[in-house]
Order: C-alpha cells, then sequence, then structure tokens
C-alpha cells in the first residue's frame, strides 16, 4: 500500500511540473505574442495519440500507440524497480551509519 503512495506522490509531481510549465509557456507566448504549442501534451483523437513535446506534435496510429503503450509500460515498470532498490540501498546505508 505505501508503495502505491509514494508512486501517486511521484505522479502527482510529474503532472504538476508538466502543467506548471505549460502555464509559463503560455504567458510567454502572450509576453512575445507568438502562438507555440505547448511544452508537453498528450490527446487521443480518433483512436490516434498525439503527443505534442516542445511545440512539436506528433501523431502515433493506433496499431503504433498500443505498441509504445507496451513499451512505456515496460520501461516505467523497469525504472521504477530500479529507483526503488537505489532508494532501499540508501536507506540501508543511512540505517547502519546513523541509526544502528
Amino acid at each position: 500500500m505505501f508503495n502505491i503512495w509514494q508512486l501517486f506522490l511521484v505522479f502527482v509531481v510529474i503532472v504538476i511540473t508538466i502543467l506548471g510549465l505549460n502555464v509559463s509557456n503560455q504567458a510567454i507566448n502572450s509576453l512575445v505574442l507568438e502562438n507555440r504549442g505547448p511544452i508537453i501534451s498528450v490527446a487521443l483523437e480518433n483512436h490516434d495519440l498525439n503527443v505534442a513535446f516542445l511545440g512539436e506534435i506528433y501523431t502515433l496510429e493506433k496499431e503504433t500507440s498500443q505498441k509504445f503503450i507496451t513499451i512505456v509500460k515496460e520501461y516505467t515498470l523497469s525504472g521504477y524497480e530500479a529507483v526503488k532498490n537505489h532508494m532501499l540501498k540508501i536507506w540501508n546505508i543511512f540505517y547502519a551509519v546513523f541509526l544502528y
């Protein structure tokens, strides 16, 4: 249960960071009177996945997007496990040095 909350909090921090980047991008666009795209955006339209990154829009068809989502899930899980193991090692060292 604790791991789910940790993952949820990390997800919330990432979403808030992305929203902050997009808001600041809109403010800069208003100041310089340009119309750049969002920093990061993901939209699903007509079974196609539209991803905007640094103002560039990329479209993935349904088959490609399903493969992409599968790959992202695999990398996310493996990255989560790597970070979790690293943090556990750090905690063990901290515990051994300061709390034992």
